[in-house]
């Protein structure tokens, strides 16, 4: 392989990197919430009595959704900022809901 072959395959190499982009671009953009948007989805959830993992039922998150807005603005938008989203919401609470059939029976 001549010097001048091997010079154009470095040459051809640098343009692929250079094709590709930034390697580290993010793949979302996040717009920041802010209050209004957060009390609008909370208005939005089903009025039910059950609760999830904080075992705080629907109906007294949209009672206090005046006092409770701002913190969880705050919580949304340091999640997007720092990328790091909270542990403690990482989990879930479900719960089976028998229909019908042998209760003894696993698959129902």
């Amino acid at each position: 392989m001549s010097a001048n072959n091997h010079q154009n395959m470095n040459s051809n190499s640098e343009d692929l990197f250079t094709d590709l982009g930034n390697p580290f671009r993010p793949l979302f953009h996040w717009t920041p919430v802010d209050e209004p948007e957060v009390m609008k989805t909370i208005d939005s959830l089903k009025n039910n009595y059950s609760s999830g993992f904080d075992e705080l039922p629907i109906f007294i998150i949209k009672a206090a959704k005046v006092f409770l807005a701002r913190v969880i603005v705050h919580l949304i938008n340091s999640s997007f900022i720092s990328g790091i989203f909270p542990l403690k919401l990482k989990i879930a609470k479900i719960t089976p809901i028998f229909k019908k059939g042998c209760t003894k029976n696993i698959s129902n």
